[in-house]
């Protein structure tokens, strides 16, 4: 009997239960035992990268969408040809977002990953919030300037975090949020080539000023409240009108107050909402090929992404399968699944893990310095800070 190793993003103590039935079936279609190893996602990426130096690596493995160029560099990585492409996907299948995480920017003829599962960042708003403040939730996140009135006039009626950016134990998704305001505001991370950092231009930092200043309308005590609880305990505990975050945001827990879940809606990031997930990758290692690329051809197909996905509050990656009317009676979902279509991801070119490690710190630098002092020069902290960690990646990027 054939044996794979498979390795996981690890989402809860529920993670090998819901995966368990998915791998039994497997089992007794294929006889190949699949042995599962999970990984947190606050050390994910630099897990894959050991696997890679030092050799130790699976068969296959979960690997987050902005992670898979490291490993194409690293060469660790086996490429999927153009046969076996077609055995996964036709043309259009994937959403648009997703299928350009399979490969590198500009090299699309090489295939290195399957897409799994997806999320996008989403607002989630409080409607009791917004009715008290005479705002329509139609109109409230339309575009960024209104973003803005919005929490002005939530602050007007005593809320005290009238919009909380995510920050501690989240700043990936600081920079995901972020990322719509930069786009929005004309600016981008790298070039097109990896070769030269963007996130330095006027444009960018008018962006992440725009973005920033939103936690201006939030009190003192609003501030202190977010940094000891950050955006899900000051959201599910009635303390914020609305924060950011996947469609995860909205999972109860045992903090969450249930008058307050009761009001809690969603909308879509105004201009280009950022459009993250998961996909599947075969390491170069493996001795198992075949057996590897079915594991991989089941977990991506359609049934399988449908019920792992609900499972782990994320959604397919293939387009057909959104279109199922599951998706249509819930309108979380349904505006998931909107901003997945409408969204982008961050760009999948050479050393973009390093990049995108060492920006979300920053950003979260200059979190941790308002939550310190309101009253700080935003700009002048940003192309500070910002400004140090592009100029320290420059080198590194120019020389790739």
């Amino acid at each position: 009997m054939t044996e794979l190793n498979l390795s996981i993003m690890d989402r809860g103590p529920d993670t090998l239960k819901y995966l368990k039935p998915l791998l039994d079936q497997f089992y007794h279609q294929q006889n190949i035992r699949v042995n599962v190893h999970l990984i947190g996602w606050q050390n994910g990426r630099s897990e894959l990268v050991r696997y890679a130096i030092y050799h130790t690596a699976p068969d296959v493995s979960e690997v987050g969408t902005t992670w898979t160029s490291d490993l194409i560099a690293m060469n660790a990585l086996r490429p999927f040809s153009p046969s076996e492409v077609e055995i996964f996907t036709q043309t259009g299948d994937f959403l648009p977002a997703a299928w350009e995480s399979t490969h590198l920017a500009g090299r699309a003829e090489i295939v290195w990953s399957i897409p799994w599962l997806a999320e996008s960042i989403l607002v989630h708003y409080r409607k009791d919030l917004l009715e008290k403040a005479g705002l329509d939730p139609v109109s409230a996140f339309s575009t960024l300037p209104q973003f803005q009135k919005t929490a002005e006039a939530l602050r007007a009626t005593g809320v005290p975090i009238p919009v909380a950016l995510p920050g501690k134990n989240s700043n990936t998704v600081l920079l995901q949020a972020m990322a719509s305001w930069i786009w929005r505001f004309g600016g981008d991370f790298v070039s097109p080539d990896g070769k030269k950092v963007l996130f330095t231009s006027p444009e960018a930092y008018n962006g992440m000023e725009a973005f920033f200043n939103l936690l201006r309308t939030a009190s003192v005590e609003g501030l202190q409240m977010l940094d000891s609880l950050d955006v899900y305990g000051v959201l599910h505990q009635g303390y914020a009108a609305v924060g950011f975050g996947a469609l995860w945001l909205r999972n109860r827990t045992d903090s969450t107050r249930p008058e307050i879940y009761e009001h809690l809606s969603t909308a879509r990031i105004p201009g280009i909402p950022f459009v993250g997930g998961s996909n599947l990758v075969i390491w170069r290692e493996s001795r198992r090929e075949q057996a590897a690329l079915e594991l991989v051809r089941f977990l991506t197909s359609p049934s399988s992404q449908i019920y792992y996905g609900r499972a782990v509050g994320m959604l397919p990656t293939r387009i057909k399968t959104l279109a199922l009317e599951d998706f249509q009676t819930d309108p979380a979902i349904q505006t998931a699944i909107d901003s997945l279509k409408a969204g982008r991801s961050f760009p999948n070119v050479p050393l973009w893990g390093i990049v995108e490690d060492r920006l979300k710190m920053a950003v979260y630098q200059i979190w941790m310095a308002f939550m310190r002092n309101p009253n700080l020069n935003l700009r002048e902290t940003l192309e500070q800070t910002v400004g140090q960690t592009g100029k320290q990646l420059s080198l590194t990027l120019s020389q790739t």
